[in-house]
């Protein structure tokens, strides 16, 4: 599901584009569920700013995906994502929801979006 470019352009004109410097930059969050979940991680008890710094120190490190994720250390991970705050904490679940991706959804977070919220939460 893509939000709507209106939808977006009205949240940009009344909350202002806090964190984002290119667009194509929050789209590839945005519309891709890895990555968005990476970057949700990464907000957590932080600034939008800080949270978008990490994403960016990682993404400049590695290449977003479950595979080179769940197979890169801990402590590489944390240094990437530095400016997050609780760093080591937050890369140790990037790496672990990374490997549960691959070993419990065959490395396909679409199949769980598909899902009735629910059953996507494991609450059935």
């Amino acid at each position: 599901m893509q939000i709507p470019l209106e939808i977006i352009n009205k949240l940009e004109d009344w909350y202002g584009r806090n964190w984002w410097s290119k667009e194509e930059e929050f789209d590839g969050i945005l519309y891709n569920p890895f990555k968005n979940l990476i970057f949700t991680i990464l907000s957590q008890s932080t600034s939008s700013i800080n949270a978008y710094r990490a994403y960016r120190g990682l993404s400049l490190k590695f290449s977003i995906n479950p595979k080179t994720l769940a197979n890169t250390n801990e402590e590489e991970i944390a240094e990437a994502i530095r400016t997050s705050g609780l760093y080591r904490v937050k890369a140790k679940r990037i790496r672990e929801a990374s490997k549960y991706i691959i070993e419990e959804l065959n490395s396909r977070l679409d199949e769980v979006l598909k899902l009735p919220r629910e059953k996507a939460r494991g609450n059935t």
